[in-house]
């Protein structure tokens, strides 16, 4: 069967868009969607994606949750389901893999969940059914300290209770006939490089209706290429805004943190701080990036907190600036306050990092790149800035 419509369901925006991304990296078209189905046209291969907002939910809300989002991909056309979880297994996983095999077997009842939530460009591994980042275990990573969704250990199949564990090996027709063989409906499979994931891939693709593949960016990227059948390489020139950038961090994760203070030592006057109770920590004449950021305090509500970064996100952006978003909700809460329908991908900004323009609402045509809080080298925010304020090819 040749597949034209592929949908993502994920557990957040961030992460909807760099899976979306990877298909557009392959050729298709590649949107996220806000809510209602936006009617984009069937004349290409197309990727939708969209954010279930379900990682800080319980089992059974997550569950619900995804397995109306899952429901509704198919109603519009999808004719497979990419169901992306946190690449550090933040969250509620399990729920969201439950309502993903809820919907999915109705027409598929033979279906099983592919598990892999590697990331090896990332630092995201999985070695003996256990979670690393760059080689230690996630318990031990900002994701383990996470002040909403700590992981509380490494081993998959204590995350996923009823899994059962496989190693990738190299023979993908090996692979895909363990995982049919395998005595449970979900299946967590290793990978260490991104060979192992192109095997994985394989097997799934082999597998057909019959697994829902559930990962991070890191397996869409090859599964976007099979599911194609074809790759196109794409890149896109964009030029400076303009009017400059306004930058939301509602991450509090470590490393989104240190990339700002990069940022403010390389951009200096260029840049104004703006907490979110409005006060201006630097302002000069000379600023052209304005920043809108956390003050930092891990026992307010994560909502709430985006919510309010978001009224200050919007109520100082001028006609003409980009957006750069850093972390999920106040990414999701910014683009909602804007009235966007979609975001349509343009091309990758860095590794997992797209370049996207809002489609709708008042700031349509808007450039905006959507980031992890927890994505890059301290060097990546920087890098941005400099790709929105100086233009180039990305």
């Amino acid at each position: 069967m040749t597949i034209r419509q592929i949908a993502i369901v994920a557990d957040d925006l961030t992460g909807a868009t760099d899976s979306v991304l990877q298909f557009h990296e392959a050729g298709w078209d590649a949107y996220l969607l806000m809510g209602l189905p936006l009617d984009v046209g069937a004349d290409s291969d197309r990727a939708t994606s969209c954010s279930t907002d379900s990682r800080a939910l319980s089992t059974h809300k997550a569950a619900e949750r995804t397995q109306q989002a899952v429901c509704s991909a198919l109603g519009s056309g999808a004719q497979q389901i990419y169901l992306k979880i946190d690449s550090t297994m933040r969250g509620s996983v399990a729920g969201q893999i439950s309502g993903a095999l809820s919907a999915w077997r109705r027409a598929h009842p033979a279906a099983k969940a592919v598990v892999c939530s590697a990331y090896p460009a990332m630092g995201r591994t999985i070695q003996n059914g256990r979670l690393l980042v760059n080689g230690a275990d996630v318990t031990d990573s900002p994701a383990g300290r996470d002040p909403v969704t700590p992981v509380t250990t490494s081993a998959l199949t204590a995350l996923i209770p009823g899994a059962v564990s496989l190693l990738p090996g190299s023979d993908p027709e090996k692979l895909a006939w363990a995982i049919r063989a395998a005595g449970a409906e979900v299946v967590v499979v290793d990978a260490t490089s991104d060979e192992d994931l192109q095997v994985l891939a394989e097997a799934v693709s082999a597998l057909g209706m019959d697994a829902i593949p559930v990962g991070s960016a890191g397996l869409a990227a090859p599964l976007a290429q099979l599911w194609r059948g074809r790759a196109r390489s794409r890149s896109s020139k964009i030029a400076p805004p303009g009017a400059g950038v306004t930058v939301l961090v509602s991450s509090l994760h470590d490393v989104a943190l240190r990339q700002l203070a990069h940022a403010q030592t390389v951009f200096g006057s260029r840049m104004q701080i703006l907490t979110q109770d409005g006060a201006i920590q630097k302002n000069t004449d000379s600023a052209d990036i304005t920043v809108v950021r956390s003050i930092g305090d891990r026992e307010e509500n994560p909502r709430e907190m985006a919510d309010r970064l978001a009224r200050q996100v919007v109520a100082t952006l001028e006609s003409g600036q980009a957006l750069i978003l850093v972390g999920g909700d106040g990414a999701q809460a910014t683009l909602d306050l804007l009235g966007a329908q979609a975001l349509h991908l343009v091309a990758r900004a860095a590794e997992g990092v797209p370049l996207s323009q809002i489609v709708g609402g008042a700031h349509d045509g808007t450039w905006v790149i959507t980031k992890s809080g927890g994505f890059g080298a301290e060097t990546t925010l920087s890098e941005l800035l400099t790709i929105l304020t100086t233009g180039g090819k990305v």
